[in-house]
């Protein structure tokens, strides 16, 4: 080891490369007997190695190299990267590397770097070493370590979200500013939004930062006046039954023109809704939609069934639904069909279930797009020559933004790269398999997979891991003073978590308390 501390403050380019090939395998094989503190000189000499990459020349093109000489010096630095990134593992050393000022500089240089082409692999060096170091700096000393990990919030690659992540929450969780208020809200949705994936590595540092994040009552008020991806799921879970009947496209209308009556209402019954206990229907809005549906092809010879016929065939359409009369206070009735309700999209009578574009304009959900498509494929065709048409030959590229239903991608400015925002349009597509669907199933819209696991423990029995950092959060904002408003129509679901998940139970009752305590405090307002 000597010879290779040496050699590599010796900066002779022969020695230099011999020490690093070494120090390369030792931190790899042996990285718990590397220690910064046995060798003096030998990280600050490292440093200074992958200090040069602040003098290397960006290449035009990233994706490759433009002499044998700067391929070279990328080597070498690559291999200082990766010896420091090593032995940052090490909380001793990372102590230590914390202390050096050209170290933290040029971590910043290292961040900043493009995160595609040749540069990637140092990038996310860089990343590894800020996000062990971030623990023993401190955040008014470090501004623009923390501004350029704010950046890689906005990264599409998952390396240089969870280092970015990881290294804020480390970063500031001795700051008393509050320097997280800064942050783009879009940023801090995205955060949100990522809780959804089935990435426990992510949810995690997401978990982490969120906690951090909530600390502040300021910052609370701000995500629950900013709804989440949660809020959105529980709103489509608890939405009400479609009202409106959906609209059938020709190729379906075409097909049902090949049956005679009755089997065709039976057919455009089944096509256009769905079994729903709860649900119903008045028997005047059902007939006046076959009506409507079907009138203009009575010329050619197509009748229509009649009105008492049509309902009585409305139970062999669905089994469980049946024609019934509701009194209506003071002396009226209300003639209805109970047990069905319209879908969301139709179904053609093979079983195919048709596919909503649900792009929408500036206006909202007033302004979705009304096609209908049978295949994914079909749909994704459908965005590329209606929503994201290609400028014409000559013209400059406009910025373009996801209008996806409520996705906020690329807003407000948008991207000129149509391609990068085809990718990202290509996430919203369902899977390409044949959607065929048999009448005595449910629709995939109307079930909810909730994979359940055993909460985590340490070796004491207590609650850690995700489960743990999410009773944190949930907790932060209760005792912001939003505990009715977090769990509100949740209490059954909380007491059941409680009473079963005894690792968790301490956190969770804390949440019940909070509630009934802002309860209490609402009541006395009144």
């Amino acid at each position: 080891m000597m010879r290779i501390t040496m050699g590599l403050r010796s900066g002779l380019p022969d020695e230099v490369a011999f020490a690093l090939s070494n120090l390369v395998r030792i931190s790899y094989e042996h990285g718990d007997n590397l220690k910064a503190d046995d060798y003096p000189g030998m990280t600050e000499a490292l440093v200074e190695e992958l200090a040069a990459l602040s003098t290397f020349p960006l290449p035009a093109n990233l994706d490759m190299m433009e002499s044998a000489e700067n391929r070279r010096k990328l080597d070498r630095i690559l291999e200082a990267a990766l010896v420091l990134r090593n032995m940052s593992i090490q909380p001793d050393n990372a102590r230590h590397m914390a202390t050096l000022k050209l170290c933290r500089d040029t971590l910043v240089k290292g961040i900043m770097l493009p995160s595609r082409g040749i540069f990637t692999e140092l990038k996310h060096y860089c990343l590894d070493i800020a996000e062990a170091l971030s623990s023993y700096l401190l955040l008014g000393e470090n501004i623009q370590l923390y501004k350029a990990l704010r950046d890689g919030l906005d990264s599409d690659d998952r390396g240089i979200l969870i280092a970015s992540l990881r290294g804020i929450t480390r970063l500031v969780h001795k700051d008393e500013t509050n320097c997280l208020k800064e942050i783009d809200l879009r940023l801090i949705r995205r955060v949100q939004d990522l809780l959804l994936l089935e990435d426990e590595e992510l949810l995690l540092a997401c978990l982490d930062f969120l906690y951090q994040y909530t600390a502040v009552d300021e910052n609370v008020g701000v995500l629950m006046d900013f709804p989440s991806a949660l809020n959105s799921l529980k709103q489509k879970k608890e939405r009400p039954p479609p009202s409106q009947i959906p609209h059938l496209p020709p190729e379906i209308v075409n097909e049902l023109l090949s049956f005679t009556e009755p089997e065709r209402a039976t057919k455009w019954m089944r096509c256009c809704f769905e079994e729903d206990p709860e649900a119903d229907i008045t028997q005047i809005a059902l007939w006046q939609a076959y009506q409507a549906r079907f009138t203009e092809f009575v010329p050619k010879g197509r009748p229509l069934l009649a009105a008492a016929d049509f309902i009585k065939n409305v139970s062999i359409a669905f089994a469980n639904a049946s024609a019934m009369v509701i009194p209506v206070p003071p002396s009226s009735q209300k003639f209805i069909i109970k047990g069905i309700k319209p879908r969301l999209t139709p179904l053609s009578p093979k079983g195919v279930e048709y596919l909503a574009c649900k792009w929408t304009n500036h206006l909202g959900q007033q302004a979705r797009c009304p096609a209908q498509l049978p295949t994914p494929n079909d749909l994704f065709a459908h965005i590329l020559d209606v929503h994201l048409k290609p400028p014409p030959a000559g013209t400059p590229a406009q910025p373009l933004v996801c209008h996806w239903a409520e996705c906020y991608r690329f807003a407000p400015s948008g991207d000129s790269d149509r391609r990068k925002v085809i990718a990202h349009v290509r996430t919203h597509m369902p899977d390409r398999k044949n959607r065929r669907i048999p009448d005595e199933c449910d629709l995939p819209y109307n079930k909810m997979i909730i994979r359940t696991q055993k909460t985590a423990v340490d070796e004491m029995g207590d609650a850690a891991g995700v489960a743990l950092t999410a009773a944190l959060v949930l907790r932060n904002i209760a005792r912001a003073g939003h505990a009715s408003e977090l769990l509100k129509g949740l209490e059954h679901d909380i007491h059941s978590v409680a009473a079963h998940n005894a690792p968790l139970s301490q956190y969770i009752y804390d949440l019940l308390i909070e509630k009934y305590e802002d309860d209490e405090r609402k009541a006395m307002k009144i």
